[in-house]
């Protein structure tokens, strides 16, 4: 009896090992819709120039960056303007920033009226960050 086990067992699994992918089955797994790709729209003929943000007011710089963020975060919240730090790898030092100009004109105006109204931050300077500053 149980070599007749042994015997159905070895059939079943003969017939189910043959049973292997057919055409029909192949054609099944192919996908059945058309996926289509849209293309970017061509650019325009015309393109805008973008105007860099060269110029910037340095408010401060130090050789410690937990003393610049300190400095950065009392700016930040006597100023009320935006303020960010940028590390010189040329002098090894954290310039303390303040404003973001297209020009050097507007980032002085900036700055005397900036100085007008904080006299503490007379020693403000303009700097051209993209040429003064080595990233």
């Amino acid at each position: 009896m149980r070599s007749l086990h042994f015997v159905a067992f070895g059939l079943c699994t003969f017939i189910l090992a043959g049973c292997g992918s057919t055409k029909e089955t192949a054609e099944l797994k192919e996908p059945s819709r058309v996926i289509t790709e849209e293309l970017p729209p061509p650019p325009p003929e015309n393109p805008e120039k973008v105007v860099v943000e060269n110029f910037s007011i340095q408010i401060g710089a130090f050789e410690k960056e937990e003393n610049a963020l300190q400095f950065a975060y009392n700016a930040k919240n006597l100023l009320k303007e935006d303020i960010y730090n940028i590390y010189d790898k040329a002098k090894l030092i954290y310039r303390v920033m303040v404003g973001k100009f297209n020009s050097k004109e507007a980032a002085t105006e900036f700055r005397d009226q900036f100085v007008k109204k904080f006299p503490d931050y007379d020693n403000a300077w303009v700097i051209d960050v993209n040429n003064e500053v080595t990233r």
